[in-house]
């Protein structure tokens, strides 16, 4: 299956020179010379990738990139400029822009370039797909039971999900989750990890019983005074932590002394 293309350009001679251009080299390109009509094309086609002009008939190409993320988060967007303005570039990138191209273009620069972002698309949506399947099943859902000390323990994710989405700076707080094996400590880890703002992050498990204790212990900080000053100051928030046998949780205060 070929790579597909969506060039976004009025300039019908520049148009047709990366499309033939990038043919040749084994992609499908469809060309547009509005953000109109390069929705439309989004809408019906959805291409690999789109690169677009910046000035064009009808909006920005910045108003474009905002548009076909709206459609599809994971499409790659590369921009063409003749402004050759940093602020522009700047921009572009905060609108989600994977790269931008200043003119006059070298054709093979181009194709490297989109070559890149073909790469970086399949990834992001290979990780994608594996997050998505890894998530299913693994929210509050999953933990099953209405006793008393479970309704205490979803309560608990409740109200820990709740505070971290008034966190807008720094890292999210550690949460340590104590019980005796088989009790659920890692469905838990995963409620609070997919139904929170962890979610697009990677979920990783580790079987420390597994690993030596040098290797266990290497990514603790060391007890020193000044070491652990050091680590205990890079996250001054509080640590929570609730245990699966009552389902009460604690909050601790980390402090640098």
């Amino acid at each position: 299956m070929p790579n597909t293309l969506l060039i976004v350009e009025d300039d019908q001679l520049l148009a047709d020179n990366m499309r033939l251009y990038l043919e040749r080299g084994g992609w499908e390109v469809a060309v547009s010379p509005s953000v109109e009509g390069a929705l439309i094309a989004l809408d019906t086609t959805r291409p690999d990738i789109v690169l677009a002009d910046y000035r064009l008939p009808d909006k920005t190409g910045i108003d474009l990139i905002k548009a076909a993320r709206a459609i599809d988060p994971h499409i790659k967007v590369v921009l063409i400029t003749g402004e050759g303005s940093i602020q522009v570039a700047v921009e572009a990138v905060k609108a989600g822009a994977y790269d931008y191209l200043s003119k006059p273009l070298v054709l093979a620069e181009l194709k490297l370039l989109l070559e890149r972002a073909l790469a970086a698309a399949r990834t992001e949506k290979a990780l994608a797909f594996y997050r998505d399947h890894q998530a299913r099943g693994s929210g509050v859902e999953a933990l099953l039971g209405e006793s008393p000390p479970m309704q205490r323990i979803k309560n608990t994710i409740a109200q820990i999900l709740e505070m971290e989405t008034r966190i807008t700076d720094g890292d999210l707080p550690a949460v340590l989750i104590t019980g005796e094996t088989g009790t659920g400590k890692e469905l838990v880890a995963r409620a609070l990890h997919f139904d929170g703002c962890r979610r697009e992050q990677p979920f990783v498990e580790v079987n420390c019983a597994s690993l030596p204790n040098s290797s266990a212990t290497s990514a603790a900080p060391s007890p020193t005074p000044k070491n652990a000053r050091s680590a205990w100051s890079r996250r001054p928030r509080a640590a929570r932590s609730f245990s699966m046998r009552s389902g009460r949780s604690t909050s601790r205060s980390r402090r640098s002394s």
